[in-house]
């Protein structure tokens, strides 16, 4: 298991206990097609954003970059953004929110 999913598999299921949203800023890109899961590169561990994006449960926004792509979806339900590269575009995630007897994301 690579290094960042190690770090992401014992502190989001962590954080998604205590928050009301949890979004994960990751400076790498996506090693897999997002529709696919068909790799679009060499799987050396540089990107691996979709294992990421596949692999880790309670993310709800997932900020990326370094391959500087222009991405903005909505896979399995996680927000993912990757906003091109020097500062032609920006990324921009609205979440709603509904309060009942706490505070309940709304379905995408």
């Amino acid at each position: 298991m690579n290094r960042h999913m190690t770090w992401q598999k014992k502190w989001v299921p962590l954080l998604k206990q205590e928050a009301d949203i949890v979004v994960v800023c990751y400076h790498g890109g996506f090693e897999r097609d997002l529709q696919t899961g068909k790799p679009t590169e060499a799987l050396t561990g540089e990107n691996e954003g979709y294992q990421i994006l596949t692999k880790i449960p309670g993310i709800d926004v997932l900020l990326t970059g370094h391959q500087h792509r222009q991405i903005a979806e909505v896979i399995n339900g996680v927000a993912i953004i990757q906003p091109g590269y020097r500062a032609q575009f920006y990324g921009k995630v609205e979440v709603d929110f509904e309060k009942n007897a706490n505070w309940r994301k709304n379905q995408r």
